[in-house]
């Protein structure tokens, strides 16, 4: 057992996120947590011990708290639904739309003239490579959705899009009747060109998905680790 430093209180501990490992803190009774054994104690003190880092972590977080409620936070969070679950609603919406005669035959142009598709059509039939990529494209959806009960698998579907979208977009380069004719670069043309050019803006979302779920799945990660080893030390606490 360590030596007592003055009078200790063991009955009131400070939360661990203001008072970390070989840090000092001062609460208002003018009491400080020690590092020393399971039970720690906690000692007179008239300063308290932060780095810079921990204030502005502090300061941030209290910040953001402060603002959950308001307009802005608000916008945000119902942008960041809509770009989501957006995404994922269009790529099941086209992506049945695929399995239909029309939309096989409406992308056909695209394909047959696609720097990485143009083979395709010598392998499968017209509404056979559709359904394909119809397919592909609800697999990519259902798993962005997933992003509340299993985020890594959602991430992966937003990886997926943007490899998607990246191919997509090289259309502009490939299929006749993109610029506008007698007018060229940079007018598009409304049907093929301005048809194209909108996967840039899902490309965008499926980016920010990408990286939101990513980060998201890496913190659940921490999370699961953080509980793991409270649960230990809490095990050795009730043992000794």
């Amino acid at each position: 057992m360590s030596p007592k430093m003055g009078p200790t209180r063991t009955s009131k501990h400070l939360p661990p996120a203001l008072c970390p490992p070989g840090k000092t803190f001062a609460n208002d009774q003018g009491f400080r947590q020690q590092d020393g054994p399971e039970n720690a104690r906690i000692t007179p003190a008239a300063t308290r011990r932060f780095t810079s880092l921990e204030r502005k972590n502090m300061t941030t977080r209290t910040t953001e708290y402060r603002n959950t409620n308001s307009p802005a936070h608000t916008l945000e969070k119902v942008g960041a639904a809509v770009i989501r679950y957006g995404l994922a609603i269009v790529l099941l919406w086209v992506g049945l739309l695929k399995f239909t005669a029309y939309e096989a035959e409406g992308i056909q142009g695209l394909v047959a003239n696609s720097l990485f598709f143009s083979w395709a059509y010598g392998v499968f039939s017209v509404r056979t490579f559709s359904a394909i990529i119809g397919t592909l494209e609800i697999v990519l959806g259902l798993m962005i959705l997933t992003r509340p009960v299993a985020p890594r698998i959602s991430a992966f579907g937003s990886l997926g899009a943007i490899v998607m979208f990246l191919t997509t977009l090289t259309f502009l380069l490939t299929t006749p009747g993109v610029w506008q004719p007698g007018y060229g670069f940079p007018s598009l043309s409304p049907m093929a060109g301005q048809f194209i050019a909108k996967d840039l803006l899902f490309l965008g979302g499926a980016l920010w998905t990408a990286g939101e779920a990513l980060r998201a799945a890496n913190r659940g990660d921490l999370d699961s680790v953080a509980v793991v080893g409270s649960s230990r030390n809490l095990s050795e606490r009730i043992t000794i």
